[in-house]
């Protein structure tokens, strides 16, 4: 017997999300070598923090951040990262050894410095418009 349509929770929702998005951003840190960077946003800032936290151990080489301006508990501190130390971590070291892959995910209703050193045209964005997750 069918149920018919149900309205789908944003818990529902976020989980999902992370279940799609979770093994492809893996996959994506893990071909990219040390200097690369890459940007997510136009994600619910709880989906954020838990891809966050998920890749940090699945990709332990790469850096994996959320950007904060420092006024949101929901960010844990050891994931968030400002706007300025954003900029010292997307750039070589002082012995121009490469860094490794960052990923910041940047919440979409913060205003931060980094944006203008972080350009969308100049870093790889993520590639899932269009996507239907089922």
């Amino acid at each position: 017997m069918s149920v018919g349509l149900q309205e789908l929770r944003t818990h529902e929702l976020n989980a999902a999300l992370e279940r799609v998005l979770a093994p492809r951003l893996a996959a994506m840190l893990h071909a990219r070598g040390p200097g690369h960077c890459m940007r997510v946003s136009d994600l619910d800032l709880e989906v954020m923090v838990h891809l966050c936290q998920q890749l940090r151990v699945q990709v332990s080489g790469a850096q994996v951040y959320v950007l904060s301006d420092g006024r949101r508990a929901s960010i844990p501190s050891d994931q968030a990262v400002t706007s300025t130390k954003l900029v010292e971590l997307r750039n070589p070291l002082a012995d121009h050894t490469l860094r490794p892959p960052l990923l910041v995910f940047i919440p979409s209703d913060l205003r931060a410095a980094a944006e203008d050193s972080f350009p969308r045209d100049g870093h790889l964005r993520m590639p899932w418009q269009g996507h239907v997750i089922c």
